[in-house]
């Protein structure tokens, strides 16, 4: 079954390529980590995995899913350089909000310099994403893999470097940003012909489409930030209850999660220019078609993971971490088995995104938040770090549960839509 890409590669080439880059950029960031934990424990990696827990969700929101929003965009109705030049101005706002939102909430000195040094790091990552957005809708995951290879290469190296050298989470921190804005430099010099695509809006016009833009991706920006904020609200539940050492214990499961999430992205990723063109053009068939190729691969990725997890677990801790980190190994499994829910989840998000259709999908993420954080601030107290495997697996079941609602009124509106269209006809000709 080939899903070939109307101008690109096929489904199977982009999931290939989109898989061997975010695995590369997650093995180094996991080996970041791991340099960390054996320089300076637990609490290190905790700082590390608090900057991007408060960095992120304000990001995505500054995002405003445009990346999305440009795969979906088959009809071409706003030019790249509408997308990139939106992105820039939101990113810039964004950074300016993460640093207060870190001395709100009580970090102080180096560590909240360093926080803020790695937040300024994944803000110049978003600006790259809009590139990867342009290649993505084109079919062309296999470049993206390539600057994904880039930026881990820069990171992994500058960053360990400098904290092997300097002994100094701060140091570090900065390495990573400036390897950052490096690899965002290689994007934008080697893509620097995207920019130039459709000339024909310039000075006020230009701006209107910014702002048409804005208003149309809104939606799916607030929604997709309380997706955010469901991602990481355990972090900020285990900081309250154990704090940073708690958030390190955890990071150190989560990058072997991460693992099963980087296959659901990949599917996600090199499946949707495929689903929205198929939900443009109608063919109902291939998008169900494709839509339980995708879910039947992820379910099959939970259940392995899972599997694996059971007999390999504790010794995968003991071997990487070292013994700091064997109440991560006793929550090893029942967090992977929460997290295989959460797969399925996130793969039925990318399918609801084609539609391209975005209003309602706020309230949607913010029922799944609220049952997340309870679920997580109750399982904690009951089991500990194990216990975050009821947050994941709760709120993994109402976001799919609310997807596959979604997906089937969509459809009794397209049937209806269909029906109108038929009837037109019979209505002439009588």
């Amino acid at each position: 079954m080939a899903f070939a890409h109307p101008s690109g590669l096929s489904l199977k080439a982009n999931v290939v390529w989109f898989l061997a880059g975010t695995a590369f950029y997650a093995a180094s960031q996991w080996l970041l980590a791991i340099t960390l934990a054996r320089q300076s424990g637990p609490a290190a990696v905790g700082v590390f995995n608090m900057a991007t827990a408060i960095a992120t969700p304000v990001l995505v929101l500054s995002q405003l899913c445009l990346r999305q929003v440009m795969v979906t965009d088959v009809a071409g109705r706003y030019a790249f350089r509408d997308y990139l030049n939106l992105r820039l101005i939101l990113t810039c706002a964004a950074f300016a909000v993460i640093v207060p939102v870190i001395l709100i909430l009580g970090y102080r000195g180096m560590e909240a310099a360093a926080m803020a040094a790695f937040a300024l790091g994944r803000a110049s990552e978003s600006v790259s994403d809009i590139y990867y957005g342009r290649l993505q809708s084109r079919g062309r995951l296999d470049r993206v893999a390539l600057f994904l290879v880039i930026r881990s290469f820069l990171t992994l190296s500058l960053s360990a470097a400098a904290f092997w050298l300097s002994k100094s989470l701060l140091v570090a921190a900065l390495a990573f940003a400036a390897a950052s804005f490096a690899a965002q430099a290689v994007v934008r010099i080697t893509e620097r012909s995207a920019v130039t695509d459709h000339p024909r809006r310039r000075g006020r016009w230009q701006k209107l489409y910014g702002l048409s833009l804005m208003r149309h991706a809104t939606p799916l920006a607030f929604s997709q930030f309380f997706v955010s904020l469901n991602s990481y609200s355990p972090r900020f539940v285990l900081e309250r209850f154990g704090g940073v050492s708690l958030v390190g214990q955890y990071g150190a499961v989560e990058y072997f999660i991460s693992v099963g999430s980087l296959v659901v992205a990949a599917l996600g990723q090199a499946a949707s220019p495929q689903l929205a063109h198929a939900n443009h053009h109608g063919d109902r068939r291939r998008f169900i078609r494709l839509t339980l190729v995708i879910a039947g691969i992820t379910a099959l990725v939970g259940a392995m993971a899972v599997i694996l997890t059971m007999f390999c677990g504790k010794a995968v801790i003991q071997v990487f971490y070292g013994a700091a980190f064997m109440p991560a190994a006793a929550a090893f499994t029942p967090l992977v088995l929460g997290a295989a829910v959460s797969y399925l989840a996130s793969i039925m998000g990318y399918v609801t995104t084609t539609i391209g259709q975005f209003s309602g999908l706020t309230w949607r993420s913010i029922v799944v938040l609220v049952a997340s954080v309870v679920a997580a601030a109750v399982g904690v107290s009951l089991y500990g770090l194990a216990g975050m495997s009821i947050s994941s697996g709760v709120s993994g079941a109402v976001s799919i549960g609310l997807a596959i609602n979604f997906l089937r009124r969509n459809a009794a509106r397209a049937g209806k839509r269909d029906l109108a269209r038929a009837s037109v006809p019979q209505i002439l000709d009588a």
